[in-house]
């Protein structure tokens, strides 16, 4: 009997770890790395990036029976395919744009079932990346123009951060607490996005600080948050411009390093809103092309509203804000409070999106990624380790 046993045992680790070196191979082509976009060649990308999504797809079929469409799946498939059809007829075809889409969705599904395994997947690249990226930081320096294995500056807190949160919800669902090892890479993230001085940067990371400490005790309302976030994005999107003549605005940017129109972006979201303004229903897609002025009377070609409220309705319009609204809603309004792991998730969603105030973080794997964690969360109630989910905990 023991042999069966053994034999049994060793082929549930074989499966574990090939599914989990699989999920790193296949996500990491749509993680925006600088350093895979070079070790493979620009033109080898989108061929490695096909094949990624052709697996994606695969798996999705053989986990098909734990797989459902449901509501939530079935919104965020209604946006890319909304996006997708408004981007072909405003500016044709792209294969790239429908293989990262196509991606995106499978990846959505497929955390019904694997969303544990493809967090740790995440957390093993984002140990690696980071590391590798601090390397990059000491041979080369640190400029503007450099190009580190993550990205340049402005990239390192769109996927660092996310990074780090996935370490500590995977150490949560090991072994409920977190250890050594994730606060030392806390440490390395915090101290590679400071050093390059990048002011979304030093706001996002400031807002993980934060959002890790309330989230070790404090039970917030998921409404009260969300609202909070809500509130922020339409005084920041819409109001902005109130804020130039304000002496402590002035204050905060100077501190920060930026100029009172965080360099330019006020006069961004000003064209971006007279695009949207001629075409509020469903956007204009992917790939428009925003021609403002800057803050040295220069004028300048950009393809992204840096801003996630701004570029959702750029790319989707109302309707895509409204499709993105359900779905978002739907994924963290069943969260328990009660559940540390349940805290830190809706907490890392709030701070992408709060790197999204003067980023256009949409279109990013990782935050469908932690969006589709926090509804399986809710619905198939994933909690940290050794926790007794409480009948009163649901916090709506």
């Amino acid at each position: 009997m023991g042999v069966p046993r053994r034999q049994q045992l060793k082929t549930q680790y074989v499966n574990y770890y090939g599914t989990l070196i699989l999920y790193i191979i296949t996500m990491l082509p749509f993680l925006g790395l600088y350093g895979v976009k070079k070790f493979v060649g620009e033109e080898t990308l989108l061929s490695y990036q096909t094949g990624a999504m052709l697996v994606l797809c695969a798996m999705v079929f053989l986990r098909a029976r734990w797989i459902r469409m449901n509501l939530f799946s079935g919104l965020y498939v209604a946006l890319q395919a909304l996006i997708v059809v408004v981007t072909t007829v405003n500016y044709g075809f792209s294969i790239g744009i429908i293989i990262s889409v196509c991606a995106g969705i499978f990846m959505v599904l497929l955390i019904q079932k694997d969303g544990v395994i493809i967090i740790k997947a995440l957390t093993w690249i984002g140990i690696v990346a980071a590391i590798w990226n601090v390397v990059d930081m000491l041979w080369l320096g640190i400029g503007d123009s450099n190009q580190y294995f993550v990205g340049g500056k402005n990239a390192f807190s769109i996927f660092l951060v996310p990074v780090g949160f996935a370490t500590v919800i995977n150490r949560l669902l090991r072994s409920g607490r977190i250890g050594k090892m994730e606060i030392l890479l806390l440490l390395l993230i915090i101290c590679s996005i400071l050093w390059t001085g990048s002011a979304a940067g030093i706001v996002t990371v400031l807002a993980m600080i934060g959002s890790l400490l309330l989230a070790r005790r404090v039970k917030l309302k998921v409404s009260y948050v969300v609202l909070t976030m809500v509130l922020a994005y339409v005084i920041l999107a819409f109001f902005a411009e109130v804020f130039v003549d304000s002496n402590w605005w002035f204050r905060v940017t100077q501190w920060l390093g930026k100029d009172v129109t965080l360099t330019s972006r006020f006069s961004i979201w000003d064209r971006v809103l007279e695009i949207i303004g001629e075409n509020w229903l469903t956007g204009v897609g992917r790939g428009a092309e925003i021609k403002y002025i800057n803050a040295w009377g220069r004028s300048r070609i950009i393809g992204e509203a840096h801003n996630f409220l701004l570029e959702l309705l750029l790319e989707g319009g109302v309707l895509g804000l409204v499709l993105f609204c359900g779905y978002f809603w739907l994924a963290v309004r069943k969260l328990d409070m009660n559940s540390k792991l349940h805290r830190v998730v809706l907490m890392a969603n709030m701070v992408i999106l709060v790197n999204g105030l003067v980023e256009s973080v949409n279109n990013k794997m990782v935050v469908s990624i932690f969006i589709a964690l926090a509804n399986a969360c809710s619905v198939r109630r994933i909690y940290e380790k050794n926790y007794l989910p409480q009948s009163s905990g649901v916090s709506r």
